[in-house]
């Protein structure tokens, strides 16, 4: 946030066996950060999230 609030884009990556939902969540609609999350299958593994439809949407559309 400290680098949003200086104008600064963000790309925010999250290498682990779980989603990063809370931070993609965050800013699904924000094209000032790109998340990605390599994951484990949400089919199997909590919390059930992160699947390759997951793109953003409105200014966000493509940056996750």
């Amino acid at each position: 946030m400290k680098l949003l609030s200086r104008g600064k884009r963000v790309a925010y990556i999250d290498i682990d066996a779980h989603h990063g939902d809370g931070v993609q969540k965050a800013f699904y609609d924000s094209n000032r950060v790109l998340t990605i999350s390599l994951h484990e299958s949400g089919c199997t593994l909590f919390p059930g999230t992160g699947f390759e439809y997951e793109i953003g949407k409105g200014e966000g559309e493509g940056y996750s």
